[in-house]
C-alpha cells in the first residue's frame, strides 16, 4: 500500500524497503483486480518517484505486465497517466521504451525516429503519439508528428 495512488505516503521509500528486505516480492501483482498491477506500476502512476526506485532497488521486473492502462509495463502507467518523473526514471534504470507514444511523451526525438523508421505507423498510433507530445509538454516533438501527418483536429 504503500506505492498506491496517490503517493507520497510518510516514510513510503522505508516501507517498502523493509518490507522488501522482509521477504516481500517487489514484482507480486495486485490480487483480486481487473488488472495485475505490481508496486512499481501504482508508484508509477502517482508519480512518485522515491517510492518508485525502492522496488527498482529490491529487483522488481521493470517490464512487469499488468498496467491499468494497456495491461503493459509501468513505463505505460508513467506515461499515459502524466508521470514525467517516473516515467525518466524507469528510462535512466533500463525501461525499454519500444512504443511510439512512450518515445513522444518523454520528447524522445532519436527513439521517434528509430521507431517510425523500423513501422511506419497507423493514422492513429501517429495521432496518439501527437497527444502524449502534448500532454508531456513536448512541443518540438508536437510539432514534428504534425508535420508527419498526424490528426490533430478531433
Amino acid at each position: 500500500m504503500a506505492a498506491d495512488w496517490p503517493g507520497f505516503f510518510p516514510r513510503g521509500p522505508e516501507v517498502v524497503a523493509v518490507l522488501i528486505t522482509g521477504g516481500a516480492d517487489p514484482s507480486a501483482p495486485v490480487e483480486g483486480s481487473w488488472h495485475a498491477e505490481t508496486p512499481l506500476h501504482w508508484a508509477a502512476s502517482s508519480d512518485d518517484v522515491e517510492v518508485a526506485r525502492a522496488p527498482i532497488d529490491g529487483g522488481a521486473d521493470i517490464e512487469a505486465t499488468g498496467a491499468s492502462i494497456g495491461g503493459g509495463a509501468p513505463l505505460d502507467d508513467a506515461v499515459g497517466y502524466g508521470c514525467w518523473r517516473v516515467a525518466r526514471l524507469l528510462v535512466e534504470r533500463g525501461a525499454r521504451v519500444d512504443r511510439l507514444w512512450h518515445a513522444a511523451g518523454l520528447g524522445m526525438m532519436t527513439r521517434t525516429e528509430e521507431l517510425l523508421a523500423a513501422s511506419p505507423p497507423a493514422q492513429q498510433q501517429l495521432t496518439d503519439a501527437f497527444w502524449q507530445a502534448c500532454h508531456g509538454g513536448e512541443r518540438r516533438m508536437a510539432e514534428y508528428l504534425v508535420a508527419l501527418g498526424a490528426d490533430v483536429v478531433r
